[in-house]
């Protein structure tokens, strides 16, 4: 527990204090201090939405939330949508290649249950994004693995339901997302290279 900072320990015993599966929480963000953003990383608020089945989705400033940071200190909100509602952002990649696929999700009383989909098919397991009381990141979720060809493809988020606790909202926020060489250091991104 020496090696944990306080926040992490507090997670780890939450999860396993629990008899549900909880998720646990990624790193920090590595967000440059200078330009207040992920260095590579494609912010959810500028994704080009390409497909949405129910509710809204839209930019959100961060800056009266001060329990973590968010790249841009903003974020692509999704509401109003219900369990089984998808959500399809553009997703380019500049190369052919197998990629490490990076994310930041938002967490709160009233967020759902979300399932990253790439083109259609589902990349990991579902994301809880319940979180209480504060509304803090999931931190970075390292999703498996995935080869991808030059081009665009498409982000999926689903929504698969919400936890017990939460406060049925639904909400989904994308904070940011990387594409990151499989293979390559953490710092190398190949995102509109």
């Amino acid at each position: 527990l020496n090696q944990l900072t306080p926040d992490e320990q507090r997670d780890l015993i939450a999860y396993l204090g629990t008899p549900n599966q909880v998720s646990l929480r990624g790193p920090k963000a590595p967000i440059d201090a200078k330009t207040g953003k992920v260095p590579g990383a494609l912010e959810g608020e500028a994704m080009k939405i390409v497909g949405k089945t129910g509710g809204s989705a839209a930019s959100q400033g961060m800056g009266g939330f001060t329990k973590d940071r968010w790249s841009g200190n903003d974020h692509l909100w999704w509401t109003g949508a219900e369990p089984g509602a998808k959500l399809e952002l553009e997703l380019p990649v500049a190369k052919d290649g197998t990629y490490d696929i990076e994310l930041v999700l938002c967490m709160a009383r009233d967020y759902g249950i979300v399932q990253i989909l790439i083109d259609g098919e589902p990349l990991g397991t579902p994301i809880d994004c319940y979180n209480e009381p504060d509304v803090i990141t999931t931190g970075v979720m390292s999703l498996p693995a995935k080869h991808l060809t030059q081009g665009t493809h498409k982000l999926g988020l689903q929504i698969v339901g919400a936890n017990p606790k939460a406060v049925k909202g639904f909400m989904v926020g994308l904070d940011y997302v990387r594409l990151v060489k499989s293979g390559s250091q953490k710092n190398t991104v190949l995102w509109g290279e």
